[in-house]
């Protein structure tokens, strides 16, 4: 009899221990990410990602925001229009493409958020229209994301050391934050953050394949700083082209280049070009169309040093390689990528 008790004791017991094995805590969906703060990871950023429209000129997305979320885009970013006095997702003109009241895109991501309590994504608003942050705000509230939403503990520009942890933000039920391109109003709204003086970015309606790396758009206080203050960055990785509507030139995603534009090589050949010049990677990269391409998730994962066994930086196809017109020695950017990844490796 005392036999079987301390042999069911001990079956307790490890059932114990491999509960606790089992329920490691994960942020974003990795262990590793818990103890990194916010400002020292690469997200995913779906470009206007609520612009999906099988047909239309016009789209940026050809999967929901919540396929967006479930394939591991952590920024969303969108453009608020005015339509009938109601804030709606739109590009460039609510005649081009409508996509509906910003209330409802809400709504769907705070179902989603519930149902994912371990994860952090951010928004990036182009504030087409000059909302006041207070008519934003009362769209947050009716959505219920206002309660999940991150605010700086103080106005003007976020540095990159005084970030949070994942860990941190989930565990104090911050897991939203949100940036908005203008009108943003710290004593109004703190957690709406003024983008350009927490984040700069590399130019947009890019139609150049090689995609420079310069600080194309930074906060005035910022911008004739040396060498550049320690604030995070993204990089404008989706390739643009023209056409004339109604005697008017707008920039559309260029289809025809998606599988080069986001090829393993083609992002890491901007991140490197913008790890030269400030001596970080980046914390956002904008793509269109995400799901085409290399797998985008191997991609990130690289960049972030997380362990992903299909991948690794010899993972580079060759007709990418032989192909690819960003540069005409493709071969020794492969090289260099290597070097550049065993160099960041050391910062992890």
């Amino acid at each position: 009899m005392m036999k079987l008790l301390i042999t069911s004791l001990w079956i307790l017991l490890i059932q114990v221990v491999l509960n606790d094995a089992q329920q490691v805590e994960l942020c974003n969906g990795y262990q590793e990410y818990c103890e990194r703060q916010y400002s020292n990871i690469t997200f995913l950023a779906a470009h206007d990602s609520p612009n999906v429209q099988a047909g239309s000129v016009a789209a940026n997305q050809a999967r929901t925001v919540i396929q967006q979320l479930n394939d591991g885009v952590r920024m969303l970013t969108a453009q608020l229009h005015n339509q009938n006095g109601v804030i709606h997702l739109c590009h460039t003109t609510c005649l081009l493409l409508d996509k509906g009241p910003l209330l409802d895109y809400l709504i769907q991501i705070k179902q989603w958020l519930d149902q994912n309590p371990r994860q952090v994504i951010s928004f990036l608003w182009v504030n087409s229209d000059n909302f006041s942050p207070l008519v934003i705000k009362e769209v947050y509230a009716t959505s219920g994301l206002e309660p999940l939403t991150y605010s700086p503990k103080h106005s003007g520009s976020v540095m990159k050391d005084e970030w949070p942890t994942l860990k941190e933000m989930i565990d104090a039920r911050t897991r939203v934050v949100s940036f908005i391109d203008n009108s943003a109003d710290f004593g109004l709204v703190p957690y709406l953050i003024d983008e350009f003086s927490s984040i700069w970015e590399t130019p947009y309606d890019e139609t150049n394949s090689s995609f420079p790396c310069t600080i194309n758009r930074i906060s005035k206080d910022l911008k004739n700083i040396t060498p550049t203050p320690k604030i995070m960055y993204a990089i404008n990785h989706f390739l643009d082209t023209s056409i004339d509507l109604i005697g008017q030139e707008v920039l559309i995603p260029n289809l025809n280049s998606l599988n080069l534009t986001n090829s393993y090589l083609s992002i890491f050949n901007q991140t490197l070009s913008c790890f030269d010049l400030v001596n970080e990677l980046p914390n956002f990269i904008l793509l269109d169309f995400y799901d085409q391409g290399d797998p985008i998730q191997e991609t990130f994962l690289k960049l972030n040093q997380i362990p992903f066994p299909q991948i690794n930086s010899n993972n580079l196809s060759n007709s990418n390689i032989n192909s690819n017109p960003l540069k005409s020695n493709s071969i020794n950017q492969s090289n260099q990528i290597h070097q550049f990844f065993k160099y960041i490796s050391l910062v992890f």
